[in-house]
């Protein structure tokens, strides 16, 4: 028990569970390939389902940032 709090303590830049914090840290791990996958996916099925668009951002406003989690 003690050596896997250890390493998870030492992945600071991770998630508890070892998950990458951001695509830029995702297309740096061993299995960045995976990743890229999974996102493109993500995006197809939002994209064919009419879930989400890109739209410009507004101006004067407070844009919140959101993530995945996969």
């Amino acid at each position: 028990m003690g050596g896997t709090l250890g390493a998870t303590a030492h992945q600071s830049a991770q998630e508890p569970h070892g998950e990458p914090r951001s695509y830029a840290e995702a297309m740096q791990q061993p299995e960045k390939h995976a990743w890229e996958r999974a996102a493109r996916e993500n995006m197809n099925n939002h994209t064919e389902n009419s879930t989400w668009s890109l739209v410009p951002r507004p101006e004067n406003c407070i844009v919140i940032g959101s993530r995945w989690v996969f």
